[in-house]
């Protein structure tokens, strides 16, 4: 819409935040940062509680290689500290349990774990939150099972198989919230067919969204949303478009694409520099009367560079070869700050 291009430019300029270096934390108003990772195949070795040949085929390739990749993952998000981190393509809730664990044993953070189980069928991948313990305690839901009388219009909406939505200081006792963080692993795939999948799905994230911004929730919306286009093309006509508000004339239900504060060179979040990952967040935390977008970076990893050829990853082997990038995604950071 177009309020939402001024919304934008005077967000851009009132932010004024740095694109790639994370602030230092205030002991007087401790920022949030908040991240999304696409762990890739983020599986363990054992098959037995697998049903799909594909989750099989891309289970890990031994315990030892699993615990290897467990611990450099680990080893990753304690550099980088989130206070909330997003993952996708995860196996299921034991696999987030373990990788918290071996967090916090990296000497990390504690986490609450915050999983409800997906369905996609296929893949068996999944999506999990880890909410630092500091944040209280927390409430989860999926969106079908919150609202399930809405989005029932198949020619405008489609679950997504894989989603979940957190909700943080619902009482606001600790001067955050109320907050709702709502990650996603969007439809994969470069067809037409692909897009308008992800079309009804961003659909659905964006109107939930709207719901709780009615009733005073900040929200960040973040994941593997599958981008088709850069953040420079991005149209009402597609996925991020509709998902940030673009398709509708009112200005209730737009999120703030936070790789508009990144430079054209540095939105790259995959191997192949693909802008498939991002952070969207509602204009109350982004500018608003409390608080304020302070940094967002795409992290560079530690450990091994995603390769380019994405198709390397389909390999289990190839993931779990020495010194090899946890993943051929890159975490998408954003860090907000109290006013």
């Amino acid at each position: 819409t177009p309020w939402i291009t001024l919304v934008l430019g005077l967000f851009l300029a009132a932010t004024g935040c740095d694109a790639q270096s994370p602030p230092a934390r205030s002991a007087e108003a401790p920022p949030l940062k908040i991240v999304t990772w696409n762990l890739e195949w983020f599986y363990d070795a054992n098959r037995e509680d697998n049903e799909s040949d594909l989750a099989r085929e891309q289970s890990a390739v031994s315990n030892k290689a699993y615990q290897q990749r467990l611990a450099a993952a680990a080893a990753e998000i304690v550099a980088i500290a989130p206070d909330i981190l997003a993952v996708q393509e995860i196996e299921n809730r034991s696999v987030l349990e373990q990788l918290a664990d071996a967090i916090k044993k990296a000497g990390g953070k504690p986490y609450r774990v915050v999983f409800i189980q997906g369905r996609d069928r296929a893949t068996e991948q999944d999506v999990g939150v880890l909410v630092a313990e500091s944040l209280g305690r927390v409430n989860a839901e999926r969106i079908e099972e919150a609202e399930p009388n809405r989005f029932r219009d198949r020619d405008r909406y489609q679950w997504p198989s894989k989603h979940l939505a957190v909700k943080i200081d619902r009482d606001g006792k600790l001067g955050i919230g109320p907050l709702v963080v709502i990650t996603a692993h969007l439809k994969a795939g470069p067809n037409r067919s692909d897009e308008e999948q992800r079309i009804r799905q961003a659909r659905v994230i964006n109107e939930y969204a709207t719901l709780m911004m009615e009733q005073g929730w900040h929200v960040v919306a973040l994941g593997d949303f599958n981008a088709s286009e850069p953040y420079d093309r991005t149209t009402p006509q597609n996925g991020m478009g509709v998902l940030t508000g673009l398709d509708s004339p009112g200005t209730e239900d737009d999120l703030i694409d936070l790789h508009a504060k990144l430079p054209a060179n540095g939105r790259g979040t995959h191997g192949t520099n693909r802008e498939l990952d991002r952070i969207a967040a509602s204009l109350s935390l982004a500018n608003g009367p409390k608080w304020k977008l302070d940094s967002v970076r795409v992290a560079t990893p530690t450990r091994g560079v995603p390769r380019a050829d994405s198709r390397e990853w389909d390999n289990p082997i190839r993931r779990f070869e020495p010194g090899a990038a946890v993943s051929d995604h890159f975490p998408v950071e954003a860090v907000f700050k109290r006013k």
